[in-house]
């Protein structure tokens, strides 16, 4: 199964331990990117990428969302339009509500 791959490859590129904790951040990272990417379901071609940007948030301990910076006075909140994946995902968006014509 992919997703018990994604676990080693990422297990094997930070040196975490093996625990429920991780498989959950690994998860609900997992989750994100693909809601990022508009996928349903993650595939091989992608594998290493989602690894590898995965492992580097888990090590860095980045957060995903994009937010850029607060202020509480007036409140406000700026947020970044720089992808949280750091770029290395943008070949792998799926782009909603294109059909590809397998005959032509």
């Amino acid at each position: 199964m992919l997703k018990d791959k994604l676990v080693e490859n990422i297990i094997n590129l930070t040196g975490l331990e093996n625990t429920l904790i991780l498989r959950l951040k690994i998860e609900a990272k997992l989750s994100e990117i693909l809601n990022y990417l508009n996928r349903d379901e993650l595939d091989e071609i992608i594998l290493p990428s989602v690894s590898t940007v995965i492992a580097d948030c888990l090590s860095n301990d980045t957060k995903l969302d994009n937010v850029q910076s607060l202020s509480e006075g007036d409140m406000s909140i700026s947020f970044s339009t720089v992808s949280p994946y750091f770029g290395r995902l943008e070949a792998f968006k799926v782009v909603r509500g294109i059909k590809h014509d397998e005959e032509g």
